[in-house]
């Protein structure tokens, strides 16, 4: 990737993890996601959010997820990539891809990433995914 000086995240794999083996629309989704960062020749790190599009458009039929959260893993032993994969003397990050509402985007945007991971929390939400998951925040009325 191509972060900005003093950003250690300069490698890193994109994941999503799945009830049972992941179909072609996940594999689709993660390279798609990968080749847009290589091509605008930009970053993530973990807290980096992103639209759907402009404006955002649902990643899923009927869905209103239509961003992108993108966290470090929470399962293990994934949670320790970096610490195992090291490349060219650089820790490679595994980014778990967690789609989300606009309004859950502008949230974490408007506040602070640890309230939104409290969101999740209370919510029991899944570390698998769910297409048609309900937002955890209302959207604002304009």
């Amino acid at each position: 990737m191509n972060p900005p000086a003093g950003v250690n995240c300069r490698r890193a794999e994109l994941a999503i993890y799945t009830r049972k083996a992941p179909d072609e629309k996940c594999v689709a989704l993660l390279r798609w996601l990968a080749h847009l960062i290589h091509d605008q020749q930009t970053w993530l790190s973990p807290g980096s959010t992103m639209t759907n599009g402009q404006p955002p458009q649902p990643i899923f039929p009927g869905s209103v997820l239509d961003c992108f959260l993108f966290l470090s893993s929470i399962v293990q032993p994934d949670n320790s990539m970096p610490d195992r994969l090291i490349l060219e003397g650089e820790p490679v990050e595994l980014l778990w891809v967690v789609p989300i509402s606009s309004a859950e985007c502008e949230f974490i945007r408007n506040r602070d990433l640890n309230d939104f991971l409290d969101l999740l929390e209370q919510n029991g939400h899944p570390h698998t995914l769910d297409e048609k998951r309900k937002s955890y925040v209302k959207p604002l009325r304009r």
